[in-house]
């Protein structure tokens, strides 16, 4: 979960906060407002900006303020070498190719 300011041209009434997610809605300058709040995931982000859109609220910036702490770790992942033809297409299934333990 991160927290968010989302800042847009134009005004929009508290009243929006509800459809919204619940977030806060501020007005710092004349002819622009600020959503912010908590945001679950990148998913839920999204679907913010879509109503934002919808609302025809041209967005200015969308600044991420917080997050949880994020595991660094990388892992290495093997990668398999192919010869010939395109890279990788002798580890793609063919269309014309049954699922296992299915009939032809």
């Amino acid at each position: 979960m991160a927290v968010y300011d989302i800042r847009v041209a134009g005004q929009i009434d508290a009243q929006w906060s509800a459809w919204l997610g619940g977030l806060t809605i501020t007005h710092p300058h004349p002819g622009e407002a600020v959503i912010s709040g908590e945001i679950i995931d990148q998913a839920a982000l999204h679907g913010t900006l879509d109503r934002i859109r919808n609302l025809n609220l041209p967005i200015i910036s969308v600044v991420r303020i917080d997050a949880e702490p994020a595991d660094h770790t990388v892992e290495a992942i093997p990668t398999r070498q192919t010869t010939g033809g395109r890279a990788g297409r002798e580890d793609r299934p063919t269309s014309r190719s049954a699922p296992a333990g299915r009939p032809t």
